[in-house]
This record gives structure tokens, C-alpha cells and sequence, in this order.
């Protein structure tokens, strides 16, 4: 014996049911879009931006390098990284001098008060340097600068 079934009703309620429940998805996907996640340290290159300038102190010059290059990537968000950058050029270390120029090209015109300094290091004994520093200039500037011969 077949079982009765009884009609689908047509009631208001029942037509305006997706909707509704695209309304509600609506509003809860907007309020979850309004939280921020709770503010933390900066991290650049799997470190905080506090370890990056502390290790332009180290001895080691790989770890001097590998600062100056993970805090050009941090220029922009941390106002201590471009004087930190700046000076790190007078590092006696050419690798480490042409990192931090490297850092402060990639900075853009957020290291434009470092110029100065860059400037300096157009006169560098250091081929490689004097060829970063031009790069640098034109960056942090947007003008063309030569490299002195020396």
C-alpha cells in the first residue's frame, strides 16, 4: 500500500526560507571579516625585526649579511630598520656594506634619508659596492647616479 504524502504547502515563510539563510550567511561572514588578529611582532625571513638588529652587532659577517638583507625587506614597516641600514654601511665588511645597500634599495624611497650615506659609497674601495651604491641612489632617489671609477 502506497503512503500518502501531503502536499507541499506554498506558505510565505517557505518561499522566502533561502533567502533568509543567505541573509544570515551574509551578516555572520561580514562580522567575521571585521575581526583583526590580535597584534604581534613583525616577522621577516622567520625572525622578529628586533633579531635582525641585534645580529648587525654580531661578530659573524654571514650574520651581518643575512640582517642587512632580511631588514631591507622591513624597511617600510619598522621605522628603526633605515638607520639601522644606514648604519651598516660602515661595516668593514664589503659583503655586508653591499647587503645593507641592497636592503636600502629595496626599501624605495623610504631609505631616501639615508642618501647621504649612500652617496659616500660611491667612492667605495669595492667594485661591487660602488655598482650597489649607484643602484641604491637611483632607487631610494628615482635619478640616475654613476659609479666613480677609482
Amino acid at each position: 500500500m502506497p503512503r500518502a504524502t501531503t502536499p507541499l504547502r506554498s506558505t510565505t515563510l517557505g518561499r522566502r526560507r533561502p533567502a533568509l539563510l543567505v541573509g544570515v550567511l551574509i551578516v555572520a561572514g561580514a562580522a567575521g571579516c571585521t575581526a583583526k588578529p590580535a597584534p604581534g611582532p613583525l616577522v621577516f625571513a622567520g625572525q622578529t625585526v628586533d633579531h635582525w638588529l641585534d645580529e648587525l652587532d654580531s661578530d659573524a659577517v654571514p650574520a651581518r649579511r643575512r640582517a642587512a638583507d632580511a631588514l631591507g625587506n622591513a624597511a617600510g614597516a619598522d621605522p628603526r630598520v633605515v638607520p639601522a641600514l644606514e648604519r651598516t654601511l660602515r661595516d668593514p665588511s664589503a659583503l655586508v656594506r653591499s647587503a645593507a645597500l641592497l636592503g636600502l634599495a629595496k626599501s624605495g624611497t623610504v631609505g631616501l634619508p639615508a642618501a647621504a650615506a649612500v652617496d659616500t659609497l660611491l667612492q667605495d674601495p669595492h667594485p661591487q659596492v660602488r655598482a650597489d651604491a649607484a643602484l641604491t641612489a637611483r632607487r631610494i632617489r628615482g635619478e640616475r647616479v654613476e659609479v666613480q671609477p677609482r
